[in-house]
């Protein structure tokens, strides 16, 4: 996955920066728990227990994984959105 560096933060970070900030920090906490393999080792090794099933673990995780990637996009867009009548860097939308 493609990743674009964006040095916009300023020194004093702002609510809007630090939303943006903790969204993309929680995609990729679930992005990571996706990836680890330890998460979906069978505990049981009883072929007749059905208690674990790493197929819907991993989907589960998917979901979460995708439901913050668009939180996060969604949080980023709203942070470089600028007002109609002031387009100029920094002056960010309230809704």
């Amino acid at each position: 996955m493609p990743t674009t560096t964006r040095y916009c933060f300023k020194n004093n970070i702002t609510d809007k920066e630090a939303a943006v900030i903790i969204a993309w920090m929680k995609y990729y906490w679930a992005d990571l728990m996706v990836s680890n393999a330890d998460n979906f080792n069978n505990l049981y090794f009883d072929s007749n227990i059905n208690a674990f099933s790493p197929g819907n673990l991993l989907h589960n995780y998917k979901e979460t994984c995708n439901m913050y990637r668009d939180q996060a996009k969604q949080l980023e867009n709203e942070y470089y959105r600028v007002d109609a009548g002031k387009p100029t860097l920094g002056s960010i939308t309230e809704d």
